[in-house]
């Protein structure tokens, strides 16, 4: 939406374990260590037992210094972007359970028996760990925005849905990174069902109508009259884009 965050609550539940205990310390380091990365602060929250299990809950507080940007102001005629390479969190996950083990993606892991070089695999397995929100300098020219947490195809849809209007977007415009391409060769993969499917790559999608204004994102179609979300594929043939991401409801 635009907003930068500040403050964050923090509630715990925890049982009596002392290996749990330990295990929350480890968690409240990276825990710190992540909200310095976007100068964010903890300020409160609440701690109380747990009979069974441990439970967790945030509240992010912040701030927009100009109007937000919600999902309903797309219109007609725009076009649609997104900030970066969509499918490589899918994409990490996919190495980390083929890989079978637990990977530090602060060290430099060995994949001797690996057949895709550790180079290829970390910045996958880095933005499924440990995903950043990239920060828009500027949404003056901005009509609609959100984050793509579910998937490009479902988000697209809940925001042409909010907004009342259909899409096309462009196969051959979808961002893919090297690092994925490769890791989708090896396991055999298509990177445009992750590309569209996977989801928790926190790139924005948003709209505008003046191309011009819009720097550091990738172009991958248009907001058009009506409600059909479809794709242009490589050789022309635009068909509905398919159903798929993750919902919330189901999965």
């Amino acid at each position: 939406m635009g907003a930068r965050p500040l403050y964050m609550l923090l509630s715990l539940s925890i049982p009596p374990q002392s290996t749990v205990s330990i295990n929350i310390d480890e968690f409240l380091s990276g825990m710190r260590s992540a909200l310095d990365i976007y100068n964010t602060a903890l300020v409160g929250g609440d701690v109380t037992s747990s009979q069974s299990g441990l439970a967790l809950s945030a509240t992010i507080i912040g701030v927009a210094e100009n109007t937000p940007v919600m999902r309903n102001g797309a219109k007609s005629g725009d076009k649609v972007y997104v900030t970066g390479c969509l499918g490589d969190s899918a994409a990490g996950l996919h190495a980390l359970r083929k890989l079978g083990k637990v990977v530090r993606i602060e060290n430099s892991e060995t994949t001797d028996d690996f057949p895709v070089p550790w180079n290829t695999l970390k910045p996958l397995i880095t933005r499924h760990l440990m995903p950043t929100v990239k920060q828009i300098p500027s949404t003056e020219h901005m009509s609609s925005m959100m984050d793509i947490s579910d998937g490009l195809a479902m988000d697209l849809r809940r925001l042409c849905g909010e907004s009342g209007v259909g899409s096309r977007i462009y196969e051959k415009n979808l961002p893919i990174s090297v690092e994925m391409a490769a890791l989708c060769r090896y396991l055999k993969l298509n990177p445009f069902d992750l590309c569209l499917c996977g989801g928790e790559d926190y790139e924005l999608l948003f709209t505008s109508s003046s191309c011009d204004s819009v720097t550091d994102a990738v172009y991958i179609g248009d907001i058009v009259k009506g409600n059909s979300v479809t794709i242009v594929s490589y050789d022309g043939c635009e068909t509905e884009l398919k159903d798929c991401g993750y919902d919330h409801f189901k999965n």
